[in-house]
């Protein structure tokens, strides 16, 4: 993931990358659109996602979220990254 992550600023590429990891996505991505069932429940960004958005998302309370220790990065403009989430 940090490669990709180094990818997207460095040459300014949105991407898009289905993962099914919360904490990779809330480490990595600056946007997040979940999906359950084919249809859209959360589309927003990462500092949006709440306990509840992903309760919608997978169906279930999320253990407790602790944040993860910041990744370094080369400072360049934020792009938009996605991450598609399903269920």
């Amino acid at each position: 993931m940090q490669s990709i992550a180094d990818i997207n600023r460095s040459r300014g590429i949105t991407v898009l990358v289905n993962l099914h990891s919360i904490d990779i996505a809330r480490r990595y991505c600056t946007r997040i659109i979940g999906m359950r069932k084919g249809n859209i429940v959360f589309d927003g960004p990462v500092e949006d996602l709440t306990d509840e958005a992903i309760a919608a998302i997978y169906g279930s309370k999320a253990p407790p979220y602790s944040p993860p220790p910041p990744v370094p990065s080369a400072p360049a403009q934020p792009v938009p990254a996605l991450m598609l989430a399903t269920a």
